[in-house]
């Protein structure tokens, strides 16, 4: 599987999100920074990123499949409380839950499903939440 296919086309979809609402909507942004695998230090709170953390193939049907999960993460200020990670979870689940990516090379994807939330313990003065997604992409052998 083109994990950087992947990668590519969610990141693409995240920082076009730019209309009433978006996470980068001109008037009032819901982040500074939205990368692949990790944000650049020192980016201003809130920021975001995105990881695939696991491809596991499977092998039951006679094509080359695999079952993709990707976390979103969010980082915001726990002094301006949980209306900022909400509002960006929001978007993230309005963007990708359902979505289809269109892929490359003869690589095909099925939807992406919300499958999961939590939180990580940070620093005291932030908040750091967590969404994982998975979506099926094939390619015909």
């Amino acid at each position: 599987m083109n994990l950087a296919d992947l990668t590519a086309k969610i990141r693409a979809r995240a920082v076009a999100d730019t209309g009433a609402g978006g996470l980068f909507n001109v008037s009032d942004p819901l982040l500074t920074a939205f990368n692949a695998w990790r944000v650049a230090p020192k980016s201003a709170i809130p920021y975001g990123w995105f990881e695939i953390i696991a491809a596991s193939e499977d092998d039951t049907i006679p094509v080359n499949e695999y079952v993709a999960t990707v976390r979103f993460h969010v980082v915001t200020s726990a002094v301006e409380g949980f209306a900022d990670p909400g509002a960006v979870l929001d978007r993230y689940y309005a963007l990708f839950h359902r979505w289809e990516p269109t892929l490359t090379a003869g690589w095909t994807a099925g939807i992406m499903v919300r499958v999961g939330f939590g939180s990580r313990p940070e620093d005291v003065n932030e908040y750091h939440f967590i969404d994982d997604y998975t979506l099926r992409v094939s390619k015909a052998v």
